[in-house]
This record gives structure tokens, C-alpha cells and sequence, in this order.
């Protein structure tokens, strides 16, 4: 009866004066003999995941129409099959010139529609595509190596869409050496200037050794029914400057690099559905004057979860779950675990610049060595009412 009293107090305490809780408050002084959580076990899942409904735009005005194949119409398709040392390529020429340096092929697009359907196995071979069309990408068993930089490079500011055949697993990976055209970035084993938008029923597997997995210098969309699975060893799993949105699908992040992260968005990053887990290892590093640590996820703007399950887990010194300058939380499952040391830097589980806002959904943080949340924390009356807090270091909804 005690700990139910000293758990009503504590939800009293935080819906009378959400705009007080702060970083530094020790629930230990709210519920001192709680000890009924446990860790919580973070770990890959390739399982099969129930997707909520998408809903495909079919309003040309709407803002995100184009970011759906089935809203185009991109029927020139060229096949290209890599065979070890060359490649084949066959079909629709007409809108596009390919170039060939071995199994490296460089693409320029001409014209329109173009669909590049690959599949076969290169371990010293690319795909760098020039062009100012959208374009569709379809992978169909392909196992692309380049050990001197990306293995997909679009120098096409457009949408590239990346299509995965379905029943079919994808290997794309990098080497440690890259080999830089002046005037040109090739941020990740796939890269992209403009958008990626990532869709189809298959498995995409990226190995990055150098650079990040999957990168976009706008944003990057995954739709359900995708599985990935990105382990990078040299920075972030998946990087892009405009946004990364998770409409569903299964997949598995995991980063060694120091002050690496599973997903970096210098805007904001969105999950509505599917499952991700994120796995960091790397420590804090010192970066100019600045210390800068790992993260699961880190979003210059707001991460907001809507739906699905997000699975994230830090372990080197200093790493956080969530770092971003606002969250929100309207439904889904999000589970945090820091497990570092400090030193450069404290371990966070959510780490906010501004406020931790739960309006809905299942919520659980856990820092062995430092606060499972930093920033105001705000509950609507959506949220969970149940709390359990072990000192500071776990808070659960």
C-alpha cells in the first residue's frame, strides 16, 4: 500500500507542475524502496512486423506525392547485371547513357522514366548516376562491393528510388580506402544528393567500413514492408540533412564509430510505424571545443514518434538514446537503455533541449550511470498514467 501512496504522489507531483521537472530530479526522494523494474534486454529483431494502414497521396498537390513510385511513371528500364569483374546491361537506352570501367558503371540520365533494375554480384564494382530526373533503382538479389568509396552514388539532385524486389536480400557495402572526385560527396555507401525513398518487400543489408550506410543531403523516407540492416564501423547509420521518415518496416542499426549515430538528421526525424532498433558502442570525442557524443538518434529539430516500436541502446561513454531540441510522443512503444561510463561526456537516455512531451503510448528510459531524462518533462492526459522510477535512472509511462 505504501508504494501505491508514494506512486499516486509522485503522478500528483508531475501533473500539478509539469514546467518543474527538470534534469536534475532525483525520484528517489519520490519512491525510495521501488525496485520492481528490470533492464530492459535491446537487441536485433529480424521478426515479421504488422504495419499501420499507409496511406498513398493521390492529390498531385500534396506535398509528398512524388515521394511514392506508384505516383510515377517509370517504364524505360534498363537491366544491368554485375558478374564478378563486368556487368551486362540491357533494355530501354533511350533515355539514359552508361558508361563501363569494369563493373563500374557510371549512368547518365538523359531523359525521363528511367528504371535501373540490378541484380547479380560485383565485389570490385558501382553505380554513380548523373542526371537531373528522378529515377527508380529496383535491387533484385544484387551484392554491390566498391572498395574505394560508394557503392551507389546519385549525383542527381532528384528523388532516387530505391526499390527492393521482393523475397530478395541486398548486400551493398564499402571499403576503408575512399577514392575522391573533386568537386563531388560521397557521404555513404549509398548516397544520394537528393532524396532516398526506400520501398518494396525485400532485405537491404549496407556494410559501411569508412563513411555512413545510407545518406541523403535532403531526406530519406523508408516505407513498410522494408527490412534493413545497416552497421556501420565508420560514422552513422543513416544521415540526412532534411528529415528521416520511418513509415514502417523492420529495421536494425548499429554504429562502432566514436560520437557516431544510428540515425542523424539536421532537421527532424518522424517514426509512424514497424519496428527500429539502434545500437551504438562509440564514446564522446572532443571536436574543435566541443565534446560531441553517440546517439541512437539525433535530430537537430524534433523526433516525434506517432506509432510502431523504437528500440534504442548506447553503450559507450557518454552515449545517449535520444538527443534532440524537442520530443514528442503521441503513441507507440519507445524503449531507451544507456549502459556508458561518464567522462567527456553523461550518458542520457532522452536528452532534450526544450521538453520530453508523452501525450500517448509506452515509455521507458534507462540510465545505469546518469539521468534517463534531461529536459522539462510534460504528460497530457493521453499519456499512461503509471510510473515507476529506480532513483533517477529509469522512468517508465
Amino acid at each position: 500500500m505504501k508504494k501505491i501512496l508514494l506512486l499516486m504522489a509522485a503522478f500528483a507531483l508531475l501533473f500539478v507542475a509539469p514546467s518543474c521537472e527538470s534534469d536534475d530530479t532525483d525520484f528517489s526522494q519520490i519512491i525510495a524502496d521501488h525496485d520492481t523494474v528490470s533492464i530492459r534486454n535491446i537487441q536485433f529483431n529480424d521478426a515479421e512486423v504488422e504495419d499501420s494502414a499507409e496511406q498513398i497521396p493521390t492529390d498531385i498537390a500534396d506535398e509528398y506525392f512524388d515521394d511514392y513510385i506508384e505516383n510515377q511513371e517509370l517504364n524505360r528500364v534498363v537491366n544491368i547485371a554485375f558478374n564478378g569483374e563486368d556487368a551486362t546491361v540491357s533494355g530501354d537506352l533511350t533515355r539514359c547513357r552508361i558508361l563501363r570501367n569494369g563493373a563500374h558503371l557510371t549512368v547518365y540520365i538523359t531523359g525521363k522514366k528511367v528504371y535501373l533494375k540490378v541484380s547479380g554480384s560485383t565485389r570490385n564494382g558501382s553505380i554513380k548516376v548523373y542526371g537531373e530526373n528522378k529515377f527508380g533503382i529496383e535491387l533484385c538479389n544484387a551484392s554491390i562491393h566498391n572498395p574505394h568509396g560508394a557503392a551507389i552514388n546519385s549525383q542527381n539532385k532528384k528523388r532516387m528510388y530505391v526499390v527492393l524486389d521482393e523475397g530478395s536480400r541486398n548486400v551493398i557495402s564499402d571499403g576503408a580506402d575512399y577514392i575522391d572526385t573533386e568537386g563531388e560527396a560521397q557521404k555513404a555507401t549509398i548516397f544520394s544528393e537528393g532524396k532516398i525513398i526506400v520501398s518494396g518487400k525485400g532485405m537491404l543489408q549496407v556494410d559501411a567500413q569508412a563513411r555512413a550506410g545510407i545518406a541523403s543531403d535532403d531526406y530519406v523516407r523508408l516505407r513498410p514492408g522494408v527490412h534493413t540492416q545497416v552497421i556501420s564501423h565508420g560514422t552513422h547509420c543513416i544521415r540526412a540533412n532534411d528529415g528521416v521518415m520511418i513509415d514502417g518496416g523492420v529495421h536494425n542499426l548499429e554504429t562502432f564509430g566514436n560520437a557516431a549515430r544510428g540515425i542523424r538528421c539536421e532537421a527532424f526525424v518522424k517514426m509512424k510505424s514497424g519496428r527500429t532498433t539502434v545500437i551504438t558502442h562509440g564514446a564522446s570525442v572532443i571536436e574543435d571545443i566541443d565534446t560531441t557524443s553517440a546517439a541512437a538518434v539525433k535530430a537537430d529539430s524534433i523526433v516525434m514518434v506517432s506509432g510502431g516500436e523504437l528500440r534504442l541502446k548506447s553503450t559507450g561513454e557518454g552515449g545517449k538514446g535520444i538527443n534532440a531540441a524537442d520530443y514528442v510522443q503521441t503513441g507507440g512503444t519507445v524503449m531507451v537503455v544507456t549502459l556508458g561510463e561518464n567522462g567527456l561526456s553523461s550518458p542520457k537516455g532522452v536528452k532534450s533541449d526544450s521538453r520530453i512531451t508523452i501525450e500517448g503510448g509506452s515509455f521507458y528510459s534507462y540510465s545505469v550511470n546518469s539521468y534517463a531524462i534531461e529536459g522539462t518533462l510534460v504528460l497530457k492526459p493521453g499519456a499512461k498514467k503509471h510510473l515507476t522510477a529506480k532513483r533517477y535512472h529509469i522512468v517508465e509511462y
